[in-house]
């Protein structure tokens, strides 16, 4: 927390700032920033790869054995399952999402890091794989993808708009609060399951593998908006960095600040700072 509060207070003292998102994404948000930062600002975003989703090779996934087994799978029919590395889920909550996702009959890729093994044994053999890591844009970009429940870390969320995969938020704390609400609720590519919490703070297996089913359902109509708005921000993504796109501009404004002596520097690269 102390370096968060730090950071916020340090980009009052900023000569720019650069943010990994784009001007269709969030032009609001944008425009505000550009309003009061008192500084030039920068949006260079998605700033990461974009690869094919259309069945062409992205490469490798994390080894021929994970690529074969989506290979295996039809189209938009697997739900891709990773919360991160930083903020862990609870085990309780965890246990919950064992037990809705083994229930759903949806197949799962689900990457459970250090509890792979385990969690292999209860949701995996025929109801789907569970590896300890993979290379996680490119398993997105995979056809057999047809949703990501994520903890909605921002780089985990920019990587899935640009995949165009429609996304079951569920935030456990920082950034991934306002994500979950902006994927739902703003942008409307997902569902929030944070609102769905008991008393004890855990949301139910019954909750979780409803909204799961749904997410998942092709043939639901508020799912196919999702899927039509997601390929729509998938598109916007990729046009934002194409040449004459609002992220290449920005880019393009930052080099030409940078050459044309509007920014220091020394003093730029010194002050560098990620704001969490």
């Amino acid at each position: 927390m102390k370096i968060a509060e730090e950071a916020f207070v340090n980009v009052r003292k900023a000569q720019c700032i650069l943010f990994t998102s784009f001007h269709e994404l969030e032009p609001e948000i944008i425009n505000r920033i550009a309003e009061t930062a008192g500084c030039p600002i920068y949006p260079i975003g998605p700033s990461i790869p974009q690869l094919p989703r259309n069945g062409g090779d992205p490469g490798k996934i994390g080894n021929d054995d994970h690529r074969n087994w989506l290979d295996a799978q039809q189209e938009n029919s697997v739900l891709y399952v990773s919360f991160g590395s930083y903020v862990a889920m609870p085990h309780l909550q965890l246990e919950e999402i064992a037990m809705a996702l083994c229930d759903s009959g949806v197949q799962l890729f689900w990457v459970g890091r250090d509890k792979a093994d385990s969690l292999q044994q209860q949701v995996g053999g025929d109801k789907g794989l569970v590896v300890p890591w993979c290379e996680q844009l490119k398993v997105l970009c995979h056809p057999s993808i047809g949703g990501f429940l994520s903890h909605c870390g921002w780089n985990s969320v920019l990587e899935a708009v640009s995949a165009g995969v429609p996304l079951l938020a569920f935030p456990v704390g920082w950034d991934q609060l306002a994500d979950g609400h902006i994927v739902a609720d703003e942008w409307k590519i997902g569902i929030n399951l944070r609102g769905q919490r008991g008393e004890d703070g855990i949301v139910s297996k019954a909750a979780i593998r409803a909204a799961v089913m749904k997410l998942m359902d092709l043939d639901d109509s508020e799912s196919r908006e999702m899927r039509i708005r997601a390929a729509e921000l998938r598109e916007a993504s990729r046009g934002a960095i194409q040449e004459g796109g609002s992220s290449h501009c920005s880019l393009n404004s930052l080099v030409n600040d940078l050459a044309q002596g509007r920014l220091n520097v020394a003093e730029t690269c010194q002050g560098f700072q990620i704001l969490p």
